[in-house]
């Protein structure tokens, strides 16, 4: 689940681990609990459970990882968005400032 780290270290993977506990409601341990050295590797154990439960987990879990999918590509598409406008406003903004005719860019 590395893809879902927002960085990729340790601490991003606690972050991930207790985002799956409080919201998705599932238990899936980090691999750093299993002294695994690279971030992002989660094991998914099961014992002792009715039929549908795994079906019930595998849903939360797709549904989780593609609602953060969805998320980080707004997120994406906003940041790039706003990195256009601000190199826009800027570049605006300079060719006012050594603008021959200050009023030349009003319209």
């Amino acid at each position: 689940m590395r893809h879902l780290l927002s960085s990729n270290t340790l601490d991003a993977e606690t972050k991930l681990w207790n985002q799956m506990v409080y919201d998705v409601r599932l238990n899936i341990s980090p691999g750093s609990s299993f002294h695994c050295s690279e971030p992002g590797w989660f094991r998914v154990c099961f014992a002792n459970m009715s039929r549908g439960t795994p079906q019930v987990a595998m849903r939360r879990i797709k549904d989780f990882v593609e609602c953060s999918n969805f998320m980080g590509r707004i997120k994406m598409s906003y940041q790039q968005n706003m990195s256009s406008l601000s190199r826009k406003l800027l570049s605006n903004w300079v060719r006012k400032l050594y603008s021959p005719n200050p009023d030349e860019h009003e319209h």
